[in-house]
């Protein structure tokens, strides 16, 4: 993929190109969990005998004492000479196949018996997106390589999702700082009334078309910085003609820890070659709190395996002279957080509305409602019947009265907090439910309900998503109040020294980056390239965030 001789101190398996899943699990169905594999070495005893011939003698033969050229062997008929010999040759080949053994062993525990690659002026900033993982669910105590993250530079209470708080819309929000309104992904499933189309996360997360505003991998690669993204939703499409240098096709089956080792197969890339940002992805928290529930001792456990993953890369970083917080940036997030749902607390559309009528993209914390009939989408530029339409509302407006726990909206009529009125993807009608309530389709799919879900009122502190930071430029010990995630963006930017393209970003961030030094000058009086680019770039950069459009 890259054409360069790659110098991985961590072996991982082979590349797979694969879809995202697009099972009734948002992102993916079937898991991700693994058991790690714990490796011990065992020291063998050796017993020295007094039978150094290999026949036992029946004369005496004893130990008598070493004085540190060997072992001194008296009696039993044999010179001594002889016998210090022997026991040197024999010490020297235990030395000798002990070497080999350690070569070997390293080599199958993932080391690489090979010189570094050079990272005196490498610097990375990596980005471990991990899909679902609550930011309460931090005081579990059970992730202590995230919390050394935040305890080692910033955290906060909760970053706060775009809504809808689903995976898609804000992972996507993250990498481009726009709200979902905005870059287009208005939720994991979706229609294009303009192109008569269905978005789908299988397809659609390949096709650059539905994909709007530029993530910072392109933002990167149009600076002339090398991207590695391993997983993350929109990375497969070309998006405004770039994507990132390296990537991966998304493929659930990756073990989370691998996907740490991959980052770390990049950052050994040729220095030529090398990424400056990185960025993964690990879905196994999300998947675990859908099937089990937020609460269950499922989750519990995919918390452990996501914060492993973690461990593996800040390990893997430290064993390259690139410890966090010395010399490169990591940066944890999540897209949303999670709330359980009781089957009791979920209601099903049939009973207020004619299912053959109309298109349902969405279901769960809330229902998007398009008025044309299943598989029927209109022509291209209609949206389906005004008639269906009205009666819809209708409908749905009795609904609302005798479940108080529902509420009806139209295009255009959300609050503005929401910022998801501004786009014709968005559906002409939904029905958002309060937390922990539900809506399904049929009363059969009301008793299969999933014991957990996220996509309810994105300021609930149960939606609140993760976030960590801990670099050089990063301030110790800060924690930040509660912000929106569309402010990441230009943070990642500011870190890499990019100016950044136009986005909902204010830039609050900024306040807990300690300012960019100058470059450093050589004693020739020449600035260090690395550092006069990176300064460079910060001075085009001077000013970019009141140049932001505020959409």
């Amino acid at each position: 993929m890259n054409g360069f001789e790659q110098l991985p101190l961590e072996e991982t398996p082979n590349s797979v190109h694969a879809n995202w899943d697009v099972a009734s699990t948002p992102l993916h169905q079937g898991g991700t969990a693994h058991n790690g594999h714990l490796m011990e070495s065992e020291e063998d005893v050796y017993n020295v005998e007094g039978n150094v011939n290999g026949s036992r003698s029946h004369r005496s033969s004893r130990v008598i004492h070493s004085d540190g050229a060997g072992f001194v062997i008296r009696g039993g008929g044999m010179g001594e000479k002889n016998a210090k010999c022997i026991i040197c040759v024999g010490a020297f080949l235990m030395f000798f196949f002990g070497i080999v053994f350690f070569v070997v062993l390293m080599k199958l525990m993932g080391y690489q018996i090979a010189p570094q690659p050079d990272f005196q002026e490498y610097s990375p900033l990596i980005i471990v997106g991990i899909d679902g993982f609550r930011a309460s669910y931090l005081k579990r105590g059970i992730s202590p390589h995230i919390q050394s993250i935040i305890d080692g530079g910033a955290g906060t209470d909760r970053m706060e999702p775009s809504f809808p708080s689903k995976t898609f819309p804000n992972f996507y929000a993250i990498a481009t700082g726009l709200y979902p309104e905005s870059h287009g992904i208005v939720s994991n499933y979706f229609f294009d009334p303009k192109w008569g189309e269905f978005f789908t996360m299988g397809d659609g997360g390949k096709d650059g078309r539905w994909w709007g505003g530029e993530p910072v991998w392109a933002t990167a690669v149009s600076h002339g910085i090398h991207a590695g993204v391993y997983f993350w939703p929109g990375n497969e499409a070309e998006i405004g003609g770039r994507r990132p240098t390296y990537f991966e096709r998304f493929n659930s089956s990756v073990p989370s820890e691998d996907r740490a080792k991959k980052v770390l197969e990049w950052i050994d890339f040729p220095k030529q070659a090398r990424p400056e940002l990185l960025m993964t992805y690990i879905e196994v928290v999300d998947h675990q709190g859908h099937k089990f529930g937020p609460e269950s001792e499922e989750v519990n456990e995919a918390i452990r395996e996501a914060d492993d993953a973690v461990g593996v890369l800040l390990k893997g970083l430290e064993r390259r002279g690139l410890a966090m917080g010395e010399k490169s940036t990591v940066v944890v997030v999540a897209d949303h957080g999670f709330a359980a749902t009781p089957v009791e607390k979920a209601v099903a559309l049939e009973k207020y509305i004619d299912l053959k009528k109309v298109t349902i993209t969405s279901t769960g914390p809330e229902a998007d409602v398009w008025p044309f009939p299943p598989g029927a989408p209109p022509p291209e530029g209609g949206e389906g019947s005004d008639t269906v339409r009205l009666e819809l509302v209708a409908n749905l407006t009795k609904m609302a009265e005798s479940v108080p726990q529902a509420t009806l909206r139209t295009r255009g009529t959300w609050p503005e907090r929401f910022h998801y009125s501004n786009s014709h993807r968005i559906a002409p009608v939904s029905v958002q439910m309060r937390l922990n309530w539900t809506v399904t389709t049929t009363e059969e799919e009301r008793k299969k309900t999933i014991k957990g879900n996220h996509g309810w009122d994105n300021a609930d502190p149960l939606m609140g998503a993760l976030f960590g930071a801990s670099g050089p430029r990063i301030k110790k010990g800060v924690r930040v109040a509660p912000f929106e995630n569309v402010q990441l963006y230009s943070f990642f930017c500011n870190i890499l020294g990019l100016t950044p393209a136009p986005s909902n970003t204010t830039g609050i961030l900024d306040a807990i980056l300690i300012p960019a030094a100058p470059p450093a000058t050589a004693p020739n009086g020449l600035a260090s390239s690395v550092a006069g680019e990176t300064h460079k770039r910060l001075k085009t950069r001077e000013g970019a965030n009141r140049r932001h459009r505020k959409r």
